[in-house]
């Protein structure tokens, strides 16, 4: 991405040029984009059908000596050619192609289910490629979704740069869309060799990382082709430009976004927990959950702490802690030297079913180090349950305006949750046992969460706005 990336920048981009795809074929004239007006310099958005099956065979040809080293997507996992199905044959639209690090349950990967869903209504081909593989990927099929799995190494394996852009030359979609740090790392600079008309990328969290500044120059420089980021709230976008990660232009705000029709507490029924908390609960006493991966960045030891501190003082208060990941043995040995586990603790794994769960429980909790603005927030917000959380990334932004501080004792009312401070886990235990003591106050709370969300992070919303970044709607569209 030297001066001559930078030249072949200016001839993609420049007002009334036209634009000759890297992989031959005719001019194409620049045209107009919703994004112009927000001052973002961006290319024709081009509705490009797949090869037709002479071509396909052509490129196959072309690419026989990368395939027979290994380097051609599809083989990655042993599979054949069925696992990118569609692929060489003509397509009712143009093909969008979304890169995400896993297909793990995660935030970004839940906005990704939806998005895949709204593309395709707008007229475009959906296709993901992936990393890792996890428990979506039978939801992504089932969605008809074609799926690419582009190495088993990640950033070590030098050859996946080669696979995405094979894939690239083979689909060539119309968009590539990134999400997650590795992806824009491998996704980014493909696109900009394969001379793929948009590329975008999401940024979804305050990462840590950015503060560095060899790291932070080295993924400025990876992800320089990219023409449009979208931070999922402003605190990520602050954090982008003040570790200077990302260059001022074409950073722009979209808020993430819910489906407020499936999350309806009108018309979900609870999920029974009697499974994971077996036994009636004493007292009425309520259920808190923390949903999220167990990683460091959640910070599932502090909940821990903070779950120990409640015990001792209301031992019929039930948690549970949904989801999986890599500190899962080492969280489950925690709670069993805490003596929470069994007990008032319970480990659930991944639970898909989530509006059930979320009605099922009274208070949600997060106990972050970073985030971004998490997707489970709005889930739960829209079910219409009170929160206690970290304040970090978007979340004191989201739970009312203007709550800049942490809560104190004699706060909160008319929010729609309480704040803490992160890393304090006596903090924690203090918000939830007031939530904990109080049903009033939550339902007091869960009513303003559910109003909230309503007004502001409708995912209709947040589909629209970042169509509009892909180009004009796609022909035959609904």
């Amino acid at each position: 991405m030297d001066g001559t990336g930078a030249d072949r920048e200016a001839r993609l981009t420049r007002p009334g040029s036209q634009a000759t795809p890297r992989h031959g074929g005719a001019p194409r004239p620049a045209m107009a984009h919703p994004g112009a007006a927000a001052g973002i310099a961006v290319p024709e958005m081009v509705a490009r059908e797949t090869a037709v099956p002479e071509m396909a065979a052509q490129e196959g040809a072309a690419l026989a000596p990368v395939r027979a080293a290994g380097l051609w997507p599809s083989p990655v996992d042993g599979r054949a050619d069925g696992h990118m199905a569609g692929v060489g044959r003509v397509r009712r639209g143009p093909v969008a192609l979304y890169i995400i690090d896993s297909l793990g349950v995660g935030g970004a990967e839940t906005l990704l289910l939806d998005l895949v869903d709204a593309a395709r209504a707008a007229g475009y081909a959906p296709h993901v490629a992936y990393f890792t593989p996890g428990p979506l990927e039978p939801e992504f099929t089932a969605r008809g979704v074609p799926l690419t799995r582009l190495g088993t190494r990640g950033l070590r394996d030098p050859g996946v740069w080669w696979r995405a852009y094979a894939l690239m030359r083979r689909l060539r979609p119309a968009v590539v869309h990134t999400h997650l740090t590795k992806s824009d790392l491998v996704g980014q600079p493909a696109a900009w060799a394969a001379g793929v008309g948009r590329r975008i990328s999401s940024l979804h969290n305050t990462d840590p990382w950015r503060r560095q500044r060899p790291l932070a120059a080295l993924y400025r420089l990876a992800t320089s082709g990219v023409q449009t980021r979208i931070a999922v709230s402003g605190s990520v976008a602050a954090h982008a430009r003040a570790t200077r990660s990302v260059p001022g232009p074409g950073l722009v705000t979209i808020d993430n976004g819910v489906d407020l029709a499936r999350f309806d507490p009108a018309t979900v029924a609870p999920l029974d927990l009697s499974p994971f908390l077996p036994g009636p609960r004493p007292g009425g006493q309520a259920i808190m959950g923390i949903i999220g991966r167990l990683t460091a960045q959640k910070d599932h030891a502090g909940f821990l702490e903070a779950t120990a501190l409640l015990a001792a003082r209301r031992p019929g208060l039930r948690s549970l802690i949904v989801g999986d990941g890599p500190l899962r043995a080492t969280l489950e040995a925690d709670a069993a030297a805490r003596r929470l586990l069994p007990g008032p603790v319970a480990f659930t794994g991944v639970i898909r079913e989530m509006p059930a769960l979320l009605a099922a429980l009274d208070i949600v909790v997060f106990s972050s180090a970073w985030e971004g603005l998490p997707m489970v927030l709005l889930e739960a917000m829209a079910m219409g349950k009170p929160v206690v959380s970290t304040a970090v990334g978007a979340i004191p932004e989201v739970l009312g305006e203007g709550l800049g501080e942490v809560l104190g004792e004699g706060q909160g009312e008319g929010q729609a949750g309480l704040l803490v401070p992160p890393g304090d886990p006596a903090a924690l235990a203090a918000a939830i046992g007031r939530l904990a003591d109080d049903p009033d106050l939550r339902a007091r709370m869960g009513e303003a969460a559910r109003a909230r969300v309503r007004a502001r992070y409708g995912a209709g919303r947040l589909h629209a706005r970042i169509l509009a970044l892909y180009g004009e709607r796609a022909e035959g569209g609904a």
